[in-house]
């Protein structure tokens, strides 16, 4: 175990500002009761195992069960467009 620990705290003028930011409203948020229907969907139905729902930055990344060493990563509106889902095929 280390005796002696360094904090490396950064740019004072950034650390000062970063309590006075805002979160912004993100695609995810405004629509949180579909996306919410898609991810359980995937879980469901489709082999994913393992869900990150990114709400600020609207991102949605997932492993599925064909290949769970790999994961994918979908942005923005792509989730969100018609026949999302079908994109996936049923798992066994």
């Amino acid at each position: 175990m280390h005796e002696h620990s360094l904090q490396i705290k950064g740019d004072p003028a950034v650390r000062g500002q970063l309590f006075q930011q805002q979160r912004a409203e993100s695609l995810f948020d405004t629509n949180i009761d579909r996306v919410h229907e898609i991810v359980v969907a995937l879980l469901a139905h489709k082999g994913v195992f393992y869900p990150k729902i990114h709400y600020s930055s609207s991102q949605f990344t997932s492993w599925f069960a064909r290949d769970p060493v790999c994961y994918e990563k979908f942005v923005r509106e792509e989730m969100l467009e018609n026949g999302f889902l079908h994109r996936f095929p049923d798992a066994d």
